[in-house]
């Protein structure tokens, strides 16, 4: 089997971008961060081909190219780096990595390679995720809650996501709030099969991170779903037809998001509640905060479902 991998300098991380050709049987996987993006057969008298994907925002293109019988080229077409500053300087570091490689150091690397190898032994996660971590989607499996009620308490999140073709198991603490795994600050609950993005080691996949406070674009979905009904129910927005009311409210929870991020989401989850079932975003701090904070928001929403 042919296969080829590159790094795109993105946005927020770097991505492993990978091809995994079988000129014979045909098989083509173009993968992103260990997950399969695409999973397809390319007939031999195929000369060309080209699989296009969005990597940050940006536009990725892989080019196979047959120059014989069972003879390929494979072309990776991207931005050198990503258009963020945050690319250009990961994309400047491996460069520096590279040429104090480069530079004959030979006792010195061979002193940083024993350190590291040690670390690993000892540590999977003593690699740096930050400078050299690739992302992808974990789910959550699996919630565990403390039976005692301690404030020093958390629950333990179980998680899997797919890296370099493989099922990566792994967990991390969260906190609670009324006997439920939340994300902090917003207190928003994590239930089983919510996805997030996770950071791992391209070496070792099993050194990683889940972030909660980052969702996928499905789980994303979820909240402005759940921001949306909550709002529905809200008697400040009574006086609408039940047809202007669900555009006026998922106009709401896209603004909310697009000027407050998730927090905002959260104070349309949580505006009908009470102040001790959510102490930071409820029906008190809710009608403090609309309309007066977000006046633009209001007239904005209101006008798209005149």
């Amino acid at each position: 089997m042919h296969t080829q991998d590159w790094v795109f300098y993105g946005r927020l991380k770097r991505h492993l971008v990978q091809i995994k050709h079988q000129p014979y049987g045909g098989n083509i996987l173009v993968c992103l961060n260990g997950t399969t993006l695409f999973d397809e057969t390319l007939l031999m008298s195929v000369e060309q081909k080209s699989y296009s994907f969005f990597v940050d925002g940006e536009l990725c293109v892989i080019e196979i190219h047959k120059k014989g019988k069972n003879d390929y080229k494979y072309h990776f077409i991207a931005p050198e780096f990503s258009t963020s500053t945050q690319g250009q300087a990961k994309k400047r570091q491996d460069l520096r990595e590279k040429l104090f490689i480069g530079g004959g150091v030979t006792m010195a690397l061979i002193g940083l390679l024993f350190f590291i190898r040690m670390l690993h032994n000892s540590d999977a996660l003593s690699y740096n995720l930050e400078e050299s971590g690739f992302l992808t989607t974990a789910y959550v499996t699996h919630i565990s809650i403390p039976a005692t009620n301690r404030t020093t308490d958390s629950a333990v999140v179980r998680y899997q996501f797919i890296a370099n073709g493989e099922r990566i198991l792994a967990k991390q603490n969260a906190a609670i709030h009324q006997k439920r795994a939340v994300v902090p600050p917003h207190l928003i609950p994590i239930n089983f099969s919510d996805e997030f993005e996770v950071l791992f080691a391209g070496n070792a996949p099993e050194a990683n991170r889940i972030f909660f406070d980052k969702p996928s674009e499905r789980q994303l979905l979820s909240y402005h779903l759940a921001a949306r009904d909550s709002c529905e129910n809200n008697t400040l927005f009574a006086t609408m037809s039940p047809k202007k009311r669900l555009q006026f409210c998922d106009c709401l929870a896209q603004k909310f998001y697009q000027t407050y991020g998730i927090v905002g989401l959260a104070r349309l989850l949580y505006q009908n509640s009470s102040v001790q079932q959510h102490p930071l975003y409820n029906v008190q701090t809710f009608k403090s905060f609309y309309p007066n904070a977000v006046t633009q928001i209001d007239e904005w929403c209101k006008a798209v479902v005149e």
